[in-house]
């Protein structure tokens, strides 16, 4: 079953787009929609299949639903959407069996994803839990990502998943295999490591060092399609367990997105806080101060809002918050992107 947004008619151009589902059925009686539900940045389709009356063969089929207008919206919230669909035969209880994501964003560039560490960590609304000692490792080369997901297997032993993928906006599905059997770094004798299908990851990113996450694989119950999903969010973090915003000192270039020949330079060399949930860096030569806000985040995370202040002149905001750049806007509406300069 593939899931898509479909664009509404040119007649009514303005109204939400629709949700289509489709595919090849091995018999006539193929899903149709029963039900939809939109929920915050979830939607859930419910498919149901005729039992009587069904010709043999393979039938291509093709449905579509507008949730939010069942909802009573006329627009789709611009987001990223987590799709569940649920299919039954019959009077049967309907099994989550497909899972995706749909990109609804308009008019908002994806982040920059930035490579490194990235740990699951009990953040956001939903309050998803972390799984401890569980994260990815991220290497972004173009549109190209390569991830490492390493955790624990069923038994509690140590674990590791490899796929790649190409990065489709803020959207990335990754096909993880894992390797085993492999040469032991100190063993004498040779050995090719076997690969094994492993979950999909699915991916959307929030900002540069910000993501949310799902684990899916094939429910071990066996029943037909059925699939089981695993929430996550992943974080990266800065190293180390100083005071809050000792990670983000040293020198960083703004960039605009209309002149990027603009740049400026920034050495934020004073830290100072004035409560444990906010910091302050200067830079003394310029006068200018970068004032971020963690809230209630640990202070190796980064800050959820960052304020670029020519003394008590907003210069810029930025809500995408990274170890390495800051994205946001400036103080006349402008793209402006900060980034940290390596040593």
């Amino acid at each position: 079953m593939e899931i898509a947004l479909e664009s509404p008619s040119s007649s009514s151009p303005g109204l939400a787009p629709s949700v289509r589902i489709s595919g090849s059925w091995p018999d006539s009686c193929v899903p149709r929609i029963q039900s939809t539900r939109l929920a915050g940045a979830e939607i859930d389709l419910v498919a149901r299949t005729a039992t009587l009356g069904c010709r043999s063969g393979a039938t291509d089929y093709e449905q579509r639903a507008n949730p939010a207008l069942q909802a009573g919206l006329l627009h789709l919230p611009s987001r990223v959407y987590a799709v569940r669909a649920y299919l039954a035969r019959g009077t049967q209880t309907p099994l989550l069996s497909r899972f995706t994501l749909l990109d609804a964003t308009e008019n908002d560039p994806a982040p920059a994803v930035e490579n490194g560490f990235w740990w699951t960590v009990a953040l956001g609304e939903e309050a998803v839990p972390a799984l401890a000692g569980s994260g990815i490792s991220l290497e972004r080369q173009g549109d190209q990502l390569a991830v490492g997901l390493f955790g624990f297997d069923d038994a509690g032993k140590a674990t590791w998943f490899f796929g790649s993928a190409r990065l489709e906006g803020r959207i990335a599905r990754v096909a993880l295999v894992r390797l085993r059997d492999g040469e032991e770094p100190f063993g004498e004798i040779s050995a090719r490591p076997v690969a094994e299908s492993g979950p999909e990851l699915l991916i959307a990113f929030e900002g540069p060092a910000q993501a949310q996450a799902w684990l899916v694989r094939p429910s071990p119950t066996g029943a037909g399609d059925a699939i089981d999903v695993r929430p996550l969010i992943l974080q990266r973090s800065a190293f180390g367990s100083g005071a809050p915003g000792q990670g983000w000192l040293g020198r960083w270039v703004s960039v605009g997105e209309a002149d990027r020949s603009s740049v400026r330079l920034f050495d934020f060399g004073r830290l100072s806080s004035e409560d444990g949930e906010s910091f302050r860096v200067e830079d003394a030569q310029s006068g200018l101060s970068l004032s971020c806000r963690l809230g209630l985040r640990p202070a190796e995370q980064p800050p959820a809002t960052c304020t670029l202040y020519d003394q008590d002149t907003v210069i810029a905001v930025f809500d995408r918050i990274g170890i390495d750049r800051l994205e946001g806007r400036s103080a006349g509406g402008e793209r402006l992107r900060l980034v940290r300069v390596a040593d």
